[in-house]
């Protein structure tokens, strides 16, 4: 059945001129026999249609002799490329095992052969692990993640979906505890007047806040923040360990010290963008670890300026760690010494899982590339990324790289005051 009337809807509304030169056919009058641009330029104006009307068939199935069947079977055939996928392998081998009775033998050890190699060919260049294999076996593969197409990659340390979740919960947490240390350092602000060291350790006054003391906020935080920066540092680490070990598996196996010392350097190189922290995340780092330090330098401040009035002013205990924790201590100077060297502590760790540890005491002799004191790890910050935490930190270029020294330093002064208070006390 032929169709010898051509719908509305198929014919086109420019004629083959304007439709050729893209320019907008348009006819003075509705009733003119050619267009504008064909009456100008005085050429024939035919209305364009389309060559086949209707939907395409399906093409006929052809149909050839057995003999000639047999015969075009027993020719050698060309090698297939690799590049073909296993489909299109399973599909000619299936219509050309249906071509006669006599050649399936030959077409199904063909078969079998072309999806072993197409199976291994796979397993190189990249195939997807959600496709089976027809025995029911999956097929592995690298993740998406791959550049190269060559490259395996285990099963964990690339997943994207565990790495987005890592990245999902670090932002989360983070942007929460820098809304808690704003609220907190604001209330500080507004009460730096009337400041002493009883509202930061006691249950009372503007300081105590949803049932928690500045003290025990200062403390959980630090514990906190230091447990987050170590969970993005072991994801971070784990996925530069698997793209080493995908680059070594991807090296030829002769000259393999070569190559693998070449690869890794390439890795490492083309890959630290990709190491580099999310800039919301580094942010997050910079205004938590800032707030922190400005905790600490107060509560330093004002801890050795109390020390100093102990024999005339002594302090009764105070409460311990927030979350059920109590102190094993009931003097009040060596709950304060084991809270100094708490913090202390906590912001050495934070300062070698960033990358910005300096001296031999933190393991190392600076923070240059992201990878500071921290005993031969690197660092979570970029050279970047700790340019804007010093500029934050310091409030100009400079001062900032001096300022957790500084902090750090007036720690130490108020345990030691506490040290010896204490064994005054003894003595």
């Amino acid at each position: 059945m032929t169709v010898t009337a051509i719908h509305p809807g198929q014919q086109r509304s420019s004629c083959e001129g304007c439709r050729k030169q893209k320019a907008r056919c348009q006819r003075l009058q509705p009733g003119d026999a050619r267009c504008a641009r064909c009456m100008m330029h005085n050429i024939p104006c035919v209305a364009g249609r389309q060559k086949r009307i209707g939907r395409p068939g399906r093409a006929a199935e052809r149909r050839t002799d057995p003999a000639q069947a047999t015969t075009e079977t027993r020719q050698p055939r060309p090698k297939r490329p690799q590049s073909n996928s296993p489909q299109q392998a399973s599909d000619q081998t299936r219509s050309g095992s249906a071509s006669s009775p006599s050649s399936r033998g030959s077409s199904s050890s063909s078969s079998s052969a072309a999806a072993h190699l197409h199976g291994s060919a796979g397993l190189e260049n990249g195939w997807d692990s959600s496709r089976s294999s027809p025995g029911g076996q999956s097929i592995a593969g690298p993740s998406p993640e791959s550049s190269s197409p060559g490259v395996p990659f285990g099963p964990r340390g690339n997943d994207p979906t565990t790495h987005a979740d890592a990245i999902f919960h670090a932002v989360t947490a983070l942007s929460l505890m820098n809304v808690a240390l704003h609220s907190r350092t604001q209330a500080v602000e507004a009460y730096k007047h009337v400041m002493t060291v009883e509202l930061i350790i006691y249950q009372r006054g503007p300081l105590y806040i949803n049932n928690t003391t500045l003290s025990q906020f200062i403390l959980q935080t630090s514990r906190e923040f230091v447990a987050l920066l170590h969970a993005l540092q072991t994801d971070i680490q784990g996925r530069k360990l698997q793209r080493l070990q995908a680059a070594t598996w991807a090296s030829p196996p002769q000259h393999s010290t070569t190559a693998t010392t070449a690869t890794a350097t390439a890795t490492t190189s083309s890959s630290s963008s990709a190491n580099e922290l999310p800039a919301t995340i580094s942010l997050l780092i910079t205004s938590i670890f800032k707030q922190l330090l400005d905790l600490y330098d107060l509560y330093s401040m004002y801890c050795c300026a109390r020390v100093a009035k102990l024999a005339d002013e002594p302090v009764a205990p105070f409460p311990g760690p927030a979350g059920g924790g109590v102190w094993q201590l009931t003097d009040a100077c060596l709950q304060g010494l084991l809270y100094t060297q708490t913090i202390h502590r906590a912001l050495e760790q934070t300062e070698r899982v960033l990358g910005i540890a300096w001296g031999a005491s933190n393991g190392g002799g600076g923070g240059g590339g992201g990878g500071g004191g921290g005993g031969g790890v690197d660092g979570l910050l970029s050279p970047r990324q700790m340019h804007t935490l010093w500029h934050e930190v310091g409030g100009e270029l400079g001062s900032g790289i001096t300022r957790t020294e500084t902090v750090k330093t007036g720690l130490r002064k108020a345990a030691f005051d506490l040290q010896k208070l204490i064994a005054y006390r003894l003595n």
